[in-house]
């Protein structure tokens, strides 16, 4: 797309330099010959400065998409591990009935364990249908007007989604179960 940038008289005592948006293709014939049409000042190329514009946004927007992902996953470890240390601080007193009963830390383990994958499952299923319906929003929000964004469920996020929140929600589970070996059955009467 090509801009003819022209000035001409509005007023005798005002002049004002304005945009005509050409939808054709210029050659530099066609370019010398708008030279004698008078209020005539030069050609511009739009497209160089569209691609520069689109470059820029999309610079500064992968920036921000990076920072948010390092904050969201900052926030996921330090949530997970509290959540996971008050739920096993929370049944603490079954857990220490049940090794008095004869079930092994591994078994108390899994009581846990089991918990935790149910409430993961959740999560993500519940974070997989608002992250599209909150993508797709932010995404037409924040478009601009000189590019369309795709809008629709990309199936390689999901996935990435769903395995990078399984592995962060493994990882603290386990790092969390620790605690279960070092209670004490005397501490029955402490929860």
């Amino acid at each position: 797309m090509m801009s003819v940038i022209s000035s001409g008289d509005l007023s005798t005592s005002l002049r004002i330099q304005y945009r005509i948006t050409l939808k054709i293709s210029l050659v530099k014939n066609d370019a010398k010959s708008l030279e004698g049409i008078e209020g005539y000042s030069s050609i511009a190329d739009d497209k160089t400065n569209q691609y520069r514009n689109f470059e820029t946004f999309s610079t500064v927007s992968n920036a921000v998409v990076l920072i948010y992902m390092i904050l969201a996953i900052l926030m996921a470890i330090v949530v997970l591990l509290n959540l996971n240390a008050m739920f096993i601080e929370e049944k603490k007193r079954e857990l220490i009935v049940l090794m008095i009963n004869g079930f092994s830390v591994k078994d108390a383990q899994h009581y846990v364990s089991n918990d935790s994958i149910v409430l993961t499952a959740v999560g993500i299923i519940l974070g997989i249908i608002l992250g599209c319906i909150m993508g797709s929003i932010t995404v037409g929000s924040i478009e601009p007007s000189t590019a369309t964004f795709v809008k629709s469920i990309d199936a390689k996020a999901v996935t990435a989604g769903i395995i990078g929140s399984s592995v962060l929600a493994f990882v603290m589970g386990k790092i969390s179960l620790r605690r279960i070996p070092n209670m004490s059955l005397t501490d029955i009467n402490k929860a």
